[in-house]
């Protein structure tokens, strides 16, 4: 069997076709990260603007008009505390609908979703 030789030009016409394909490569994977880089820096952006507000470890310092009022509060004010998600806020305001409101915080045991310990440690930030 006889092996087929490149003439210099068949050659040069092959390097020409690599080098081509590797340039559009090149600029295919990072047109690529750049798509990924842009909408990972948008979802964090959306998620941080979502995210409860961390308040300070001094539960005790919070001073009283700075608590959210479980009896009237909106369910984005709801969701600033740490531990209260759209659901839970969602649960939390039909309970009181259907219950005409809290008459202390520790009746949000009553709301499905809320346990012993997550009501530990919402406490110190809610208000009835």
């Amino acid at each position: 069997m006889k092996k087929d030789k490149m003439t210099p030009g068949q050659l040069a016409y092959e390097k020409k076709e690599l080098h081509l394909f590797f340039i559009i490569l090149t600029v295919f994977l990072a047109v690529c990260a750049g798509i990924y880089i842009f909408y990972d820096n948008t979802g964090r952006a959306q998620y941080s603007s979502m995210t409860p507000i961390i308040r300070h470890s001094d539960a005790d310092d919070i001073p009283e008009s700075e608590k959210v009022n479980i009896n009237t509060a909106s369910k984005e004010e709801l969701m600033t505390v740490n531990g209260i998600g759209s659901v839970t806020a969602d649960n939390i305001i039909d309970y009181r609908e259907h219950n005409n409101g809290f008459l202390d915080v520790d009746e949000l045991l009553q709301v499905h979703g809320i346990g012993e310990k997550s009501l530990d440690k919402m406490r110190p930030y809610l208000i009835a």
